[in-house]
């Protein structure tokens, strides 16, 4: 028989259909929603609001996210900062920085170093850059070295604590102590300081022990001592409390009014109680954050809780002097 039309022909060369080889015939799409489904799975598109997908990130970086772009703000504050301090200062004063300078552009919460949700959002983009791993690791061989710097005050004798800017200290110690509130225009003579700091010292001596020491304890009882006594002189007098080397060892005095003073000089060999107005030492020296001290309370449980003993011991003894003055400032700063 011969065929009807040219489409016929055609048709007795093409391959056979589904229902010839006993399959079954693909369902028509009857809708538009039936003819997207029939196109198969595909990736979704960014849609307004969302974020994008997330992207796979190398598991040291994983465990460090939400604290990123501290890290990376920190170590940058590190590699250009100067020169002449150690690791844990280094790292101190970064981290001061960074923290201050990341709350006021609203990347972290006033008055912590949680991240916002901008902050967090800064730190997944930083997490996915080429050099991300590089500078974390970079970021945690810091933190070693630090680490290492405090463990070596530590066998000196002295707290593992962190310096800042002189910038951020200007007013510390403002309202500790009676150097503060003494009449205007009315300056600390060497005689008055050396009376106050005589008779703070003789009450010093008995409360000098191996449980009020922070560090090892010697043979000398104001060794070790260094620490709480400027904390001590602080908070009865006022001024500031300065830190720098002694013969290669950590040590603390105070700067009242325009007078430096240093109530342990005699475990250096030095005189026990030493004035100077101006410059007491000649080594560098940095101003002690008190404020900033006082506010990591969680990495200085050991010197505070060492400060608490030693303060609650002078206070009988100056009870027992009838210093009640004195006692009076050191109850106010607990």
């Amino acid at each position: 028989m011969a065929p009807k039309s040219l489409f016929d022909e055609l048709m007795k060369h093409a391959p056979p259909s589904p229902r010839q080889r006993g399959l079954r015939a693909p369902k028509v799409a009857s809708s538009f929603f039936d003819q997207l489904m029939a196109l198969g799975p595909v990736d979704p598109l960014p849609q307004q609001g969302r974020a994008p997908m997330r992207v796979a990130l190398h598991p040291e970086i994983e465990a460090e996210l939400p604290r990123i772009q501290l890290h990376r703000c920190v170590l940058s504050v590190v590699e250009g900062g100067p020169q002449g301090f150690d690791a844990d200062q280094k790292l101190a004063r970064g981290f001061a920085i960074c923290v201050a300078s990341l709350q006021r552009s609203g990347n972290l919460y006033q008055g912590t170093a949680k991240p916002t949700a901008k902050g967090r959002a800064a730190a997944y983009s930083k997490a996915q850059e080429p050099d991300a791993l590089k500078k974390e690791r970079a970021y945690q061989r810091l933190l070693r070295d630090a680490k290492r710097a405090r463990a070596r005050r530590r066998r000196g004798g002295a707290p593992a604590l962190p310096s800042v800017l002189e910038a951020e200290l200007q007013g510390l110690g403002r309202g500790r102590g009676a150097a503060n509130r003494r009449p205007a225009g009315k300056a600390w003579s060497k005689t008055e300081i050396s009376s106050e700091l005589g008779r703070l010292r003789d009450a010093m001596d008995p409360v000098f022990s191996c449980e009020t020491v922070f560090g090892d304890c010697t043979d000398v009882p104001s060794a070790g001592h260094c620490f709480m006594a400027a904390l001590a002189v602080q908070d009865i007098l006022g001024g500031e409390i300065l830190q720098g080397m002694v013969k290669t060892i950590p040590h603390y005095w105070n700067r009242v009014g325009a007078w430096e003073v240093d109530v342990t000089g005699d475990q250096f060999g030095e005189a026990r109680i030493q004035v100077k107005k101006g410059a007491l030492r000649k080594q560098k020296v940095v101003t002690f954050p008190r404020e900033r001290y006082a506010a990591l309370h969680k990495m200085n449980k050991k010197p505070a809780k060492i400060y608490d003993r030693f303060r609650e011991r002078l206070v009988t003894e100056l009870t027992e002097r009838n210093l009640c003055g004195y006692v009076e400032h050191l109850e106010r700063m607990q």
